[in-house]
């Protein structure tokens, strides 16, 4: 093999190293409690406000149902 052709597949693993790296991150993100608590969060307050908006009596427990 040449150096040239060497040098191209230690990019290649360079690359594929860093792709890796990042999909793994990914995966992280999506499995996280943060993640999760941000959307349970999100949902809480646009049902809450949907709920004020319509007149619930229980706007706020009401809100927590679909949340859950």
């Amino acid at each position: 093999m040449t150096e040239t052709t060497i040098t191209s597949l230690q990019h290649e693993i360079d690359q594929i190293k860093s792709r890796n790296h990042r999909v793994e991150l990914e995966k992280k993100w999506e499995t996280s409690f943060a993640r999760k608590a941000a959307l349970a969060v999100i949902t809480y307050v646009i049902l809450g406000a949907y709920m004020y908006l319509i007149g619930a009596e229980r706007r706020y427990l009401d809100a927590l149902v679909p949340t859950a």
